[in-house]
């Protein structure tokens, strides 16, 4: 008995249209259920979220700035105000509400902090805010991209120096702390010492170090 093979060719479609996704389809219900209990922080926080995740900055704004004058925004929600109105370009009001976030150590709100004061081009409580962001999280990449780009357009190599060894030091899995070292290194004319970072013997120790600790 033959076996009929089909050999027709694979052909992809691109003028499909894409699924929405699950989240995404629940958003007419958020909508409704926010709308109908007011009351409901978690509620709107749920909307929020998926808004978030679909980048619909400019209604979280719509939906949260209206709470920042009394008691109805929540630390959570405070920090998706802070990041809606970063988004917007509206960084005055993300620093206005995002204290309160941090207080209560909701995550990524000392982030927030930190793209608002950079946006509103106070520098110097810029650096401090994101060193110390950094500590409570060194691995974060935005924040330490922030740090680092303004360091070296001011040239406060010293700064960038000093966060960038620490954060080998303590281990962070970011290679980006190696780059800005040597950049930094580079541009201060420290020769000897950008030598001894980018020896392959010293790298090497590094990773096996972070691997094993």
């Amino acid at each position: 008995m033959s076996m009929q093979i089909n050999r027709s060719p694979i052909v992809w479609r691109t003028d499909q249209p894409t699924p929405r996704s699950p989240a995404k389809s629940f958003l007419p219900l958020l909508r409704a259920a926010v709308a109908s209990h007011p009351g409901r922080p978690d509620l709107l926080c749920d909307l929020v979220i998926v808004l978030r995740d679909d980048r619909r900055w400019d209604e979280i704004f719509d939906l949260l700035s209206p709470l920042a004058d009394g008691d109805g925004l929540t630390p959570a929600l405070a920090c998706e105000l802070a990041r809606a109105a970063i988004a917007g370009e509206r960084p005055d009001i993300a620093l206005r509400v995002v204290d309160s976030a941090i207080a209560q150590g909701v995550e990524g709100a000392a982030r927030q902090k930190v793209l608002a004061l950079y946006a509103l081009c106070r520098f110097d409580e810029a650096q401090a805010a994101a060193q110390q962001a950094l500590r409570e999280d060194p691995d974060d990449n935005l924040v330490l991209g922030a740090f680092g780009s303004d360091c070296l357009t001011r040239g406060d190599l010293d700064a960038l120096i000093s966060t960038c060894q620490w954060g080998i030091d303590c281990g962070a899995s970011s290679s980006a702390y190696m780059a800005y070292l040597a950049t930094a290194l580079a541009m201060a004319g420290r020769r000897s010492e950008l030598g001894d970072v980018l020896d392959p013997a010293h790298l090497c120790q590094g990773n096996e170090f972070r691997l094993t600790r």
